[in-house]
């Protein structure tokens, strides 16, 4: 999913070097492995990373091997053409969808 919103963020308009990714990770997680999973997925260098979330130790059966990830990207602009993308599509599916009796 990531990787997803990554290429849809391409494809707007953007500064590359105002995108902002914070892991976050297990204390038993090694950083720098997660870090370079994420570089890998996000196409993002280490500059675009800010401080690591580091919690305590996982005793789930299966914790997320490389933790998780948290993209931002500050722009009042962008997120008011995402919203009208996201109205527009919702109402698209909203049109196709048969009609409840009233």
């Amino acid at each position: 999913m990531i990787s997803v919103f990554m290429r849809y963020l391409r494809t707007k308009d953007i500064d590359e070097a105002r995108i902002r990714a914070r892991m976050t990770i297990h204390v038993q997680d090694d950083e720098a492995e997660c870090k370079d999973y994420w570089k890998k997925v996000t196409s993002l260098n280490d500059a675009n990373f800010i401080s690591t979330v580091v919690k305590s130790p996982s005793f789930s059966r299966k914790p997320l091997r490389y933790g998780t990830i948290a993209i931002r990207y500050n722009s009042l602009q962008l997120l008011r053409q995402v919203k009208e993308e996201i109205s527009d599509l919702a109402e698209g599916i909203s049109e196709t969808l048969p009609q409840k009796p009233v």
